[in-house]
Formats: structure tokens, sequence, C-alpha cells
């Protein structure tokens, strides 16, 4: 899996910016390689922003998410608070299958709770 337990780096200046003005994605979002956007960051931008609707409809109607996507999405939504994301993950319905194993994504939400603390 491309999914790993470890812990990763919330630095304070990406934390006072995110909290503070809530744009430190922005150029991730609009980040291209080769002339052609990035799509492999989305899940990360649209998380780490608090964008429930944009994730749900993305998991919705896009494809190409992975369970390491998921569970990265859970971590950071978790780590963030924004419980309506993690619930989402954490309780799928209707309209998208999640890849990830449930045991894994409960993991995830609490390593990502865990580092806020």
């Amino acid at each position: 899996s491309d999914y790993s337990v470890r812990s990763f780096t919330m630095n304070q200046q990406l934390w006072r910016r995110q909290t503070t003005n809530r744009s430190t994605s922005l150029p991730m979002l609009y980040a291209e390689e080769d002339g052609y956007p990035r799509t492999d960051q989305v899940h990360i931008v649209l998380s780490t922003e608090g964008y429930t609707d944009l994730l749900y409809f993305c998991l919705s109607n896009m494809q190409g998410w992975t369970a390491a996507m998921e569970l990265n999405v859970i971590r950071i939504a978790s780590f963030f608070g924004y419980t309506s994301i993690v619930e989402m993950l954490l309780n799928p319905r209707d309209k998208f299958k999640l890849h990830s194993d449930e045991k894994e994504r409960y993991t995830a939400a609490i390593l990502g709770a865990g580092q806020a603390l």
C-alpha cells in the first residue's frame, strides 16, 4: 500500500496560514506538470480546506481515487477537525464505494486526531 502510518510534519508557518486565511492549498490546486493540470493532489486540497461537498462530488463522479488517497483525506480532515469529511468516509453511503479497508480508515482518523494534539 502507498499509505504509511508514519507521522507527517505540519510546520508552524503552514499551520498559521491555514488557520488565518485558508489559502495555503490554492497553489497546489492550480499546479501543472508538462502543461497538464495535476489531479493527483486534489484530494489534499479538498481535505485541507474542508470542502465536504466537493469531496463527495469527486468520490461520486470521478475515477482514479485510490485507497491511499482516501486514507490521506481522512487523516488530514481529522487533523484539521473537519468532522463532516471524516464522518462521510467512515460511514460511506449510497453513491460511492471506497477502496480502503474500514479498519485502516478508523486508524487514519485516530492518527490524524492524535497528531493535532
